[in-house]
């Protein structure tokens, strides 16, 4: 996507303000990188004032969710059963990748437990991952949310067999749903159907907790479940944080980001969609 005229330092420091100004209860970060970022975009500012600019990564601000290793910290993944795990030995993949890009990482956000879930519950998810948890899943006393582990411990009597067999079904549909979409350049959609509920309403209603759960995971999943590609771009005028999501098939990225990078100008000059 094209960049802003302003520079990356600037664009830093006004972000920098708006999350010093959030309340106490409003953190959306878990830890911040502000000296570092500070660093890398004043680096990236040189490098476009020099010409040597490494990409269209370069210079834009992204965050980390907790979810991937950041060299010299702990990895936690919003559980705090790894509240004592060991600062991570070196950077994950994409986290190498986007810092070799220019990309500017200001911090690591707060995430659901294990990010299973939307709001905390998933019971639709997780057989491979009750596999990879199995040690604690086993253990009554670990303190995991019950609404994270109680579904993840059912997946661990699901034979193996079953669980190579849904894969197998899942490559078939994505086949086919790969055919259905090649006439199309992508699909739009909001990237939830309902804005962000209190979680005061849904927190001990269990029904009701549900029901929001596969609201708030009904789209997105589709895009996980048959291995598209995706992005979500902030929708300006609403009340309460809104995507509008754009879906592509597989290996379609650019024309996903060319795509997503004019909408993107549109929505920001005041382009309005009508429902």
């Amino acid at each position: 996507m094209p960049h802003s005229n302003t520079p990356s330092r600037d664009r830093l420091e006004a972000i920098l303000t708006r999350l010093g100004e959030r309340r106490g209860d409003e953190r959306v970060f878990m830890k911040l990188y502000s000296e570092s970022a500070r660093a890398e975009a004043e680096a990236a500012d040189r490098r476009g004032q020099e010409g040597t600019g490494l990409g269209p990564l370069d210079g834009r601000i992204v965050s980390i969710k907790d979810l991937f290793d950041v060299a010299g910290e702990p990895t936690l993944a919003g559980s705090i059963i790894r509240r004592n795990a060991p600062p991570a030995a070196a950077d994950a993949t994409i986290v190498r990748r986007l810092r070799a890009a220019g990309a500017v990482i200001i911090g690591k956000t707060h995430m659901t437990e294990f990010a299973f879930t939307a709001v905390g519950l998933n019971p639709l998810a997780g057989l491979e991952a009750s596999r990879i948890h199995a040690d604690w899943l086993l253990d009554e006393n670990a303190p995991v949310d019950a609404r994270v582990k109680s579904p993840l411990r059912r997946r661990l009597t699901v034979p193996d067999a079953a669980i190579e067999n849904l894969l197998r079904t899942r490559r078939t549909l994505i086949r086919a749903m790969d055919e259905r979409l090649a006439p199309f350049d992508l699909a739009l959609l909001p990237t939830t159907p309902i804005p962000a509920v209190p979680i005061a309403s849904v927190e001990h209603d269990r029904q009701a907790y549900r029901r929001v759960e596969g609201l708030l995971l009904r789209n997105t999943e589709v895009a996980n479940q048959f291995d598209l590609t995706a992005i979500t771009l902030p929708m300006p005028g609403t009340a309460l944080p809104a995507g509008l999501m754009l879906m592509a098939r597989n290996g379609f990225d650019g024309t996903l980001l060319r795509v997503a990078a004019s909408m993107e100008r549109l929505l920001e000059g005041g382009y309005c969609m009508s429902p």
